[in-house]
């Protein structure tokens, strides 16, 4: 997806602009997934999607009672992620240690 996004860059300048990007999505993946949607209904589902998400994060942050089994894994995801992309995990942490010795 990161290729798609990067080639999309390129070849549309206009998607480089914040209002752009939603619509710019959308065609990305009406390219990818052979959708029959129109592209500025799809942009206002995914802007929809993207609130939702937020709204969810930030609701679950502050209510520990509404969260899932799995929400205390986000670290442990985030750094197995980091390592399968060749990263070492909590580096920034590392280096602002090494920076207060």
């Amino acid at each position: 997806m990161k290729e798609k996004v990067l080639q999309y860059l390129k070849a549309e300048p206009r998607f480089r602009n914040r209002k752009a990007k939603w619509r710019g999505i959308a065609d990305i993946l009406i390219e990818t997934y052979h959708l029959e949607l129109d592209r500025k209904v799809l942009a206002d589902i995914i802007a929809d999607g993207s609130s939702a998400d937020r709204c969810w994060r930030d609701i679950l942050k502050n209510d520990k009672s509404l969260r899932g089994e799995d929400y205390e894994d986000k670290e442990i995801l985030e750094q197995e992620a980091q390592m399968q992309l060749g990263y070492q995990p909590n580096y920034h942490n590392d280096i602002k240690k090494l920076a207060q010795l």
